[in-house]
């Protein structure tokens, strides 16, 4: 009888405790910023090296994440980048995309630049209910070739 009742507890406590670690990862899983804003960017180069999850920075500083990305259904020629950015990040009308390389690896990142302080918000400058587009501006690499003479 003794051994039945500890395997009753010992079943009990497994339960329990598994019971207790599911709901302890759907809490961590709902943790996540409800407040962030999606932007829409328009590459018009091969965003290659740029997965999803990879992130957006804003002169350096992690600012959100790359949320998805697709093929432009309107324009086989521009690759439509999803972001997810927190809040307060200061993307303003006049802030640029651009498409970095992280040292010789290949892997990409966002990078946000430009938002002078007289600028008006994107968010507020965009239609109710639109995806605020932020624009595209081409790589270094990618300008300095493009202004290469053609051979």
């Amino acid at each position: 009888m003794e051994t039945d009742r500890h395997y009753f507890l010992e079943g009990l406590f497994i339960i329990g405790f598994s019971l207790a670690a599911a709901l302890f990862f759907v809490w961590l899983a709902n943790t996540g910023r409800r407040d962030d804003v999606t932007y829409r960017i328009h590459f018009a180069e091969s965003v290659s090296g740029l997965a999803l999850g990879d992130p957006v920075k804003f002169r350096g500083v992690d600012v959100g994440m790359v949320k998805a990305m697709v093929i432009d259904p309107n324009d086989p020629r521009l690759v439509q980048v999803d972001v997810k950015l927190r809040k307060e990040a200061p993307v303003k009308t006049d802030t640029k995309a651009t498409l970095k390389l992280k040292g010789i690896t290949g892997v990409a990142f966002i990078e946000l630049n430009g938002g002078t302080p007289n600028a008006q918000s994107l968010v507020a400058a965009t239609a109710e209910g639109a995806i605020p587009e932020i624009p595209f501006e081409k790589s270094g690499l990618a300008s300095v070739m493009d202004q290469l003479p053609k051979v």
